[in-house]
């Protein structure tokens, strides 16, 4: 196997400086999605959501971003799958959104709720 370490990449863009953010972390993200977009990345929305089992063991795969507002973050999901049961036990959850070409990476850590189904299949 190749020696990892050797291709490690220097993340240090252009840092980041309280006074240049929105006071609400919402529009924040939504700015920087904005950029991200304009990049034309593969999938602007996708983002890797971290779930876990009534055990405590953790699971995280890529969904899709549907909206992100004041209400918070929703995104698209099988209620069926594996994430949707684990969620049904256990509502908290992680999103991560990696945009290494910007040097930026987005977390963000709630719990999660089923929006209306008449939203969910608009």
């Amino acid at each position: 196997m190749r020696d990892l370490t050797a291709m490690r990449e220097e993340y240090q863009g252009r840092g980041l400086d309280r006074a240049d953010l929105a006071d609400d972390p919402v529009e924040q993200f939504q700015r920087w999605f904005e950029e991200w977009a304009a990049t034309d990345p593969f999938d602007t929305s996708a983002m890797v959501l971290a779930t876990a089992d009534a055990d405590g063991r953790p699971s995280a795969r890529y969904v899709l971003l549907r909206s992100a507002d004041a209400r918070g973050f929703a995104f698209f999901t099988n209620l069926g799958s594996r994430k949707g049961a684990e969620l049904t036990v256990n509502p908290r959850a992680a999103l991560c959104f990696g945009w290494l070409g910007q040097a930026r990476q987005i977390r963000i850590e709630g719990t999660v709720e089923p929006v209306d189904p008449a939203e969910a299949d608009a």
